[in-house]
């Protein structure tokens, strides 16, 4: 796509300067017109002339930036919703490539820079999901690459998704962890966005395609890192509310970090979500969040965590009938040669009864840690 932007979209810095100019000055005639004709007391004594000349032009010139920028945002609301409206989602009409994938004209970069600032630069496609699309680019300000997520054209719209977006971001400005994501600066604009340090590494959904499973020792370090973050969120009163392998990124060392809480929601928050309304993603789900009823605590992200642990262990997703906790994973665990301690606590935290799961990530990972020690004793 060129790398052109439409001469009636781009109200520039430049534009929007030589506004707050034309209002300054006009605020200059005005002050000088009434201090010339009198108006104002005092305007024979210098300091009086002075200060008001110059709080008019300053007020005049305020005046006309906020215009030009209003007008600015407006035309490029505008420009959205006329573009929107001619993009339809026909499979035909899927015509850029991301990695082999096709990615839909309205969330290609090319497109959504025109509603960003200027200073994101180098946009490129990362990934998307149910709300958000995710780009990797240049912070001329930082200085630095950073992970931009961007709210979808397709539902900036819906003020629920744009309350949801916006939620995410709050959520994780609230969290200070090396295993959570780290925002770096959120607006809500034409498109909301938020940017997030760039995580560099892989998804643990990629680990095991490629690998199939992660070794037992392996596994314990990492189910103890994983509940190690999930005690920092817990202990702020969070629920992720969709652990699953897409939204854990594994970096080059080991280390692990938790992504997307678009659906995260903070205790004593107010669901963001109609009644009936099932959040999450159903094979890693706990049959308490299942319904709908919004009923989840930190037990249930518990839950989903376990989840993730048999994959880890056995290369398999666990399968679960609607409206049913998972089957137990005694067999498949055993087969794999993984320790009945460590079965235990899986099975535990995969009880159909939330209240008798480990209660939160702390607690989990006390019980993680008594598995470890005898193996960091041993080696």
């Amino acid at each position: 796509m060129a790398e052109r932007k439409n001469s009636k979209l781009t109200l520039r810095a430049h534009d929007s300067k030589f506004s707050a100019i034309s209002a300054a000055a006009l605020g200059a005639f005005i002050a000088w017109g009434s201090l010339s004709t009198g108006c104002i007391p005092g305007a024979s004594d210098p300091l009086v002339a002075a200060v008001w000349f110059v709080a008019v032009t300053f007020i005049f010139h305020k005046l006309g930036l906020s215009w030009a920028l209003l007008q600015r945002r407006q035309l490029l609301e505008r420009s959205l919703k006329e573009s929107m409206s001619r993009i339809r989602r026909p499979v035909q009409e899927l015509q850029h490539q991301a990695g082999g994938r096709p990615i839909p004209p309205y969330h290609h970069q090319d497109f959504v820079r025109q509603f960003l600032p200027d200073r994101y630069e180098n946009l490129s496609y990362l990934g998307e999901g149910g709300m958000g699309v995710v780009y990797r680019a240049t912070d001329a300000e930082r200085g630095h690459e950073v992970a931009l997520k961007v709210l979808s054209p397709l539902v900036q719209g819906d003020p629920q998704a744009v309350r949801r977006f916006l939620n995410e971001a709050g959520t994780l400005g609230d969290l200070d962890h090396p295993g959570v994501v780290r925002v770096l600066d959120v607006r809500s604009d034409v498109l909301p966005y938020f940017s997030m340090e760039l995580i560099k590494g892989t998804s643990l959904k990629e680990v095991l395609e490629d690998e199939g499973s992660l070794q037992v020792r392996e596994a314990l370090d990492f189910m103890t890192r994983f509940a190690d973050a999930l005690a920092h969120i817990h202990g702020r009163g969070v629920i992720h509310r969709d652990l699953k392998p897409s939204n854990i990124m594994v970096g080059p060392g080991g280390g692990l970090t938790l992504l997307d809480f678009g659906l995260a929601r903070a205790g004593g928050a107010r669901v963001i979500s109609r009644t009936g309304d099932v959040l999450g993603t159903l094979r890693y789900m706990p049959p308490e969040q299942e319904d709908g009823s919004g009923d989840v605590s930190s037990a249930s992200d518990i839950y989903s965590a376990a989840v993730v642990f048999c994959e880890v262990l056995t290369g398999v997703t666990m399968k679960r009938q609607l409206g049913r906790a998972h089957d137990p994973p005694f067999e498949a665990l055993e087969n794999c040669g993984v320790p009945s301690e460590m079965i235990e606590v899986i099975c535990l935290c995969l009880d159909s009864d939330p209240a008798c799961r480990p209660a939160n990530g702390a607690d989990l990972a006390r019980r993680l840690e008594l598995i470890s020690r005898p193996s960091q004793d041993s080696a």
